[in-house]
């Protein structure tokens, strides 16, 4: 029994290298019979259990760990068996070397799916390389499902940003205010999925996110639905004659159908839906009946509830415009009446409820409030939750207590208090185009998943171009 490396010399130790059941090429080139072989083993054991067991035994933890890739948890399985023939009663740990067993043996399905389901999604993605069984278990559908809904329930989100092929990337907010992380170390740099021309004025917007994929579009050219975790993604051409600032885009989930449905229209058009599982345009027969857009404000779609919502920045109307992407429906949602003077600023969603940032540069105070609609589609149930400073925008509500928001003036992360108060604050960006109306425009809240983009039911389809019939979409 040797120690090459010297890794266990002047430890209590035992190692044995069981490179067969069959112990006679040990006992044959020591000239030993079994039985002397299988006494002077047993010796070895009892000697070295008494030196333990006169230690000072460790309390009793029953942790598991999680927080390992596939190679360390593999490496904790193997380290730790109980040799067999021990007397009854009594249990002896030791490294065994040379073990064929491999981790999915060593690890109960329940177990492995109960580890895995906690890794995050991005550290995740790449161990389906560990083995087919993890490739199959982290591909699975259902699987990819519960992942994304314990990472919705138990995690910030990230805050994903793109600007252009030089600037694509996330911000991991659970890390950074939860896993002491430092602003460095939890942003994630991501590469376009699609090639980007050089020397044009083309650059991208960030119109939405929705389990994992970002929406994005490539002024002038098209929108990119795309998962920087799985780099799924589909590029959807549409009209170049569209005006640039004079198009309401949203993308949500069809759960009944396991469609991603992405809608499109302006203050002239007739509003159109784009299904990922008929990879195809539909008209909507009924037209919103909020208007939206004014010449300052074009507002971004927010998913939630099975629905994407829009906020009107019409002073004449204020309303939230829905659209159930199930039912191919319009409603709305009026806004808090104690506000309708005021200025909604940003749809956000905090602590499962739809909320609402309202700032008034007339107030002396200077500060946002932030309203929560506690019942969705109850309009009495808006209720005021905290301020923060006016220059900020709630993105997230950490441990239903604290409030994360972005600073649009400093460009810094901070966390506040329902009081008010600032807790911890990360310097983000300083970057010459990142004032503040064109921040939010290259921005958004989005949670990491590992989900991928459904097949059509007509044809397969690679990342191909769908155009609009110039007869069936008449921009003006």
């Amino acid at each position: 029994m040797s120690d090459p490396h010297d890794e266990f010399k002047g430890k209590n130790v035992l190692i044995e290298r069981k490179k067969s059941k069959d112990p006679s090429e040990i006992t044959s080139k020591y000239s030993m019979s079994i039985e002397t072989y299988k006494d002077i083993l047993g010796e070895c054991r009892r000697k070295l259990f008494e030196v333990r067991s006169r230690r000072a035994r460790p309390h009793l933890d029953d942790k598991v760990i999680v927080s390992w890739n596939g190679l360390a948890i593999s490496s904790f399985s193997r380290a730790y068996k109980i040799l067999l023939g021990e007397a009854e009663g009594t249990k002896f740990y030791f490294p065994v070397v040379g073990t064929e067993k491999s981790i999915n043996e060593l690890l109960p399905l329940e177990l492995l799916q109960a580890i895995l389901v906690r890794v995050p999604a991005k550290h995740l993605f790449p161990l389906r390389f560990v083995s087919k069984l993890w490739l199959s278990l982290i591909s699975d559908p259902t699987f990819v499902e519960f992942h994304f809904h314990h990472t919705s329930e138990f995690t910030i989100p990230s805050y994903f940003f793109a600007h252009n092929d030089q600037l694509v990337g996330s911000v991991d907010l659970h890390a950074l205010f939860h896993g002491g992380a430092t602003l460095d170390t939890s942003i994630e740099k991501f590469s376009l999925p699609f090639p980007w021309k050089k020397n044009t004025r083309s650059n991208l917007l960030v119109l939405g996110s929705c389990r994992g994929f970002v929406l994005l579009r490539h002024y002038p050219y098209y929108i990119i639905l795309w998962n920087p975790v799985t780099q799924s993604h589909k590029k959807i051409s549409y009209y170049n004659a569209v005006k640039k600032n004079n198009i309401i885009h949203g993308i949500g989930y069809d759960a009944s159908n396991d469609d991603y449905v992405i809608v499109i229209f302006s203050k002239e058009n007739q509003p159109h839906c784009f299904s990922l599982r008929t990879n195809s345009w539909t008209k909507i027969d009924v037209a919103p009946p909020t208007p939206l857009i004014t010449y300052e404000f074009i507002p971004w779609g927010l998913f939630f509830n099975g629905a994407i919502h829009w906020l009107s920045y019409r002073p004449s109307n204020r309303d939230i415009l829905i659209f159930d992407v199930k039912k191919r429906r319009f409603s709305k949602i009026p806004l808090p009446e104690q506000k309708l003077t005021w200025w909604p600023s940003k749809l956000v969603i905090l602590g499962g409820c739809l909320a609402l940032n309202f700032f008034d540069y007339r107030d002396n105070n200077k500060r946002t409030q932030v309203w929560v609609l506690k019942k969705y589609k109850v309009p009495s149930s808006w209720i005021l939750l905290y301020e923060i400073p006016h220059h900020c925008i709630s993105l997230f509500l950490s441990n239903y207590s604290d409030v994360i928001v972005l600073d649009r003036v400093t460009m810094n992360f901070a966390k506040y208090k329902l009081e008010g108060e600032r807790v911890q604050c990360f310097k983000y960006f300083n970057y010459s185009f990142c004032h503040v109306i064109a921040f939010e425009h290259i921005s958004t809240v989005y949670t990491p998943s590992l989900a991928t983009l459904p097949s059509c039911d007509k044809k397969k389809w690679k990342n191909e171009d769908i155009k609009f019939v110039k007869d069936d979409w008449n921009p003006t």
